[in-house]
């Protein structure tokens, strides 16, 4: 798992594992599937912890989450990084939509999302 967000932020930490379960908790509850990944970087075997969420039987990720030592960052599959307080916060904003609903003419996404 190599990425260029997490490449930039070689500062990350774990997470603490109250954080973890809420965190597959919030996965569980929204139908998605929640990873554990290690990045390694550096010459001193040092890796870095990030949560990955995907849908149901889909190999591309939704979000990838990380740690540094001030703030929590979400990476989505498409867009910007986002920074967050805390976990909590950041599964808050990441609420995921709903499919947009078909119409006579057209697909109309969900408000703010955008279709998979």
């Amino acid at each position: 798992m190599k990425t260029a967000a997490l490449t930039q932020e070689a500062t990350s930490i774990a997470f603490a594992i109250p954080d973890l379960l809420l965190a597959q908790s919030w996965a569980l509850f929204h139908d998605l599937r929640m990873v554990v990944e290690l990045d390694h970087y550096g010459d001193a075997d040092q890796f870095e912890e990030a949560l990955a969420f995907y849908r149901p039987n889909s190999r591309s990720r939704r979000w990838l989450i990380w740690r540094n030592p001030v703030s929590v960052i979400v990476q989505p599959g498409i867009g910007r990084s986002m920074r967050f307080d805390c976990l909590a916060a950041a599964l808050d904003c990441l609420i995921p939509c709903a499919a947009g609903q078909v119409t006579d003419l057209c697909c109309e996404p969900a408000r703010g999302c955008w279709p998979d």
